[in-house]
C-alpha cells in the first residue's frame, strides 16, 4: 500500500541511494506494486517475477505483503523492527537499520543467481506455493 505509514517516499530515496552506492550495477527496475497492479492476480504475477521485496513500514501489520513476496521466491529486505525479526528471522541477513544497509542488501540479493532459501526450502517450494495462491485467485 502507498499509505503514509508505509513511507513510500523512502522507496525513491533507496532507489537513488542504491544508484549512488552501486553506479556500476546493472540497471534495476524498481516498482511500487500499487502503481501498476489493478488486481490481486496482477499483483501476484508481479511478485512472482520479483527478485526482492522491500518494506519501510512504521505500522505493525505482521508483514503480510512481505510474506507473500517470500512465498513467491523473492528476497525480503525489511527494517529490523516490528515483527520482521520474528517473521523473516534475524539470521536471514535481510534486516536493515539504515538506508545504506538496505541498499547493500538489495544489491547483494540482486547479484545472487538463485532465490532465497527459507527454513531449508528452496525457491521451487515457494514457486509451488505461489502457484497455489494464483490458482485460488481464479
Amino acid at each position: 500500500r502507498l499509505a503514509e505509514e508505509k513511507q513510500p517516499h523512502l522507496f525513491e530515496q533507496l532507489q537513488h541511494r542504491h544508484r549512488l552506492l552501486f553506479p556500476d550495477a546493472p540497471e534495476t527496475t524498481w516498482i511500487k506494486t500499487r502503481d501498476i497492479c489493478s488486481s490481486k492476480t496482477e499483483y501476484y504475477e508481479l511478485l512472482g517475477k520479483s527478485r526482492v521485496v522491500l518494506s519501510f513500514a512504521l505500522q505493525e501489520t505482521f508483514g503480510i505483503a512481505m510474506q507473500e513476496g517470500i512465498v513467491l521466491g523473492a528476497w525480503a529486505v525489511a527494517p529490523k523492527s516490528l515483527s520482521y525479526p520474528e517473521t523473516i528471522g534475524e539470521g536471514a541477513g535481510s534486516l536493515f537499520q539504515s538506508m545504506d544497509q538496505a541498499a547493500g542488501l538489495v544489491e547483494k540479493f540482486l547479484s545472487y543467481d538463485h532465490g532465497p532459501y527459507w527454513d531449508g526450502y528452496h525457491e521451487d517450494a515457494a514457486v509451488r506455493a505461489g502457484q497455489a495462491i494464483l490458482n485460488c485467485q481464479k
